[in-house]
């Protein structure tokens, strides 16, 4: 077993020093070959049954899995100045093709639907020092969304946004010499959120950077009321920014050059289940795109940050650290995972917490034992 690998399991505890070294022999071959699936990756059919055997042992779960590698990533994270802890949520597409009893070729296709919520700490130069969080869930059959405004934030599947930046302040005070940012798209404009930072003392919270998803009433330092979108569009210009913008779908790469504005607003609150919550102050950077080509939309982003926007190089650096964003996630239509024909139960998220973070990195490629890096052996990493 390679050096990297007992040194990322060295905190396991499965219950027994057996499992403990097959989780080993299992991250070793993952670790080697993390874009592929287990029995591609394994060594011989017995080393598949192994593997699918630790999976859905009743002593290992994903907490357990992920236990070890948390604690290895939270010490490549003490050693970094600035740390983004970037959430996102991806979707599993289970599909297994069973034969029909009777009728020859005919076979149906049986569908699994999970979800997957991880936490992947990056460097602003996007090396990723690993996974600190993940949350695996299952919907029910029967859609909830009707209940939506009648729940309070802590009985919602969006409180995964909030328990994420909950672990981001964990990981600030166990790593108080480095700066710890949570960031999020847009699902996470929450205002639970913005109000959790508040409510919390410096010592005890991490920063924080997401992109805004609602037109909010605002108040300007001096007093003026309006929309979100609208008081930016005032907001003093700190200066343009250019980057490469990466095809998508239908879309041609191009370069893109953005306006850069800033400022710090008074969010007026909003009304909850059993009252209105209080005024809270950002800060925001907002960047759209001049003459975009004819029939594309402009590049617009609305950030909203607890860290000063005051200058154009802050506002360099939080645009800086929300393209990290890119590094996570997967387009619209999700995952589709494909193995052999045993899948994951709801009790199986172990087998997630090994086949699927690794995956939620769009730049994951397997280990390159050519790069002498610190991190080029971390799972689900690729240094650049």
């Amino acid at each position: 077993m390679e050096a990297w690998v007992t040194q990322e399991t060295a905190a396991a505890d499965l219950g027994d020093a057996r499992l403990n070294q097959r989780l080993g022999i299992v991250l070793n071959r993952l670790g080697d070959k993390p874009s592929i699936s287990i029995p591609a990756a394994s060594k011989g059919w017995a080393e598949i049954q192994a593997a699918y055997r630790l999976f859905s042992n009743d002593k290992v779960s994903m907490d357990k899995i992920l236990h070890a590698h948390e604690a290895a990533t939270l010490e490549r994270i003490k050693s970094r100045s600035v740390v983004l802890l970037i959430n996102d949520t991806t979707q599993l597409n289970y599909v297994v093709e069973r034969k029909k009893e009777g009728l020859g070729t005919i076979r149906t296709q049986e569908r699994t639907r999970y979800h997957l919520h991880p936490t992947i700490a990056l460097t602003p130069d996007r090396v990723c020092l690993g996974t600190v969080k993940a949350k695996f869930w299952q919907r029910p059959e029967q859609g909830e969304g009707h209940l939506r405004k009648q729940k309070e934030i802590k009985d919602k599947e969006s409180i995964r946004w909030l328990e994420s930046y909950e672990k981001a302040c964990e990981i600030s005070r166990r790593a108080p010499r480095s700066l710890i940012v949570s960031v999020g798209d847009r699902e996470s404009d929450i205002y639970e959120y913005y109000q959790l930072y508040a409510q919390l003392n410096d010592g005890e919270r991490a920063q924080w950077l997401i992109r805004a998803a609602w037109d909010r009433r605002v108040t300007t330092a001096r007093g003026n009321k309006s929309n979100l979108w609208e008081t930016m569009a005032r907001a003093p210009k700190r200066g343009t920014e250019s980057f490469e913008l990466p095809p998508s779908g239908n879309r041609k790469a191009r370069t893109v050059t953005q306006v850069i504005r800033s400022r710090s607003v008074v969010f007026d609150g909003v009304q909850r289940k059993g009252g209105r919550l209080p005024p809270l102050k950002v800060n925001v950077v907002y960047a759209k795109e001049q003459r975009a080509p004819k029939g594309e939309k402009p590049v617009e982003w609305m950030l909203l940050t607890s860290v000063p926007v005051e200058s154009f190089e802050q506002c360099q650096e939080v645009i800086r650290w929300y393209t990290c964003r890119w590094e996570i996630g997967v387009p619209g239509e999700g995952h589709i995972i494909q193995s052999v024909e045993v899948r994951p139960r709801p009790k199986d998220s172990g087998l997630v917490a090994w086949e699927a973070p690794w995956r939620e990195s769009k730049t994951v490629k397997p280990s390159n034992h050519v790069l002498d890096l610190e991190y080029s052996n971390v799972p689900g990493c690729n240094v650049q």
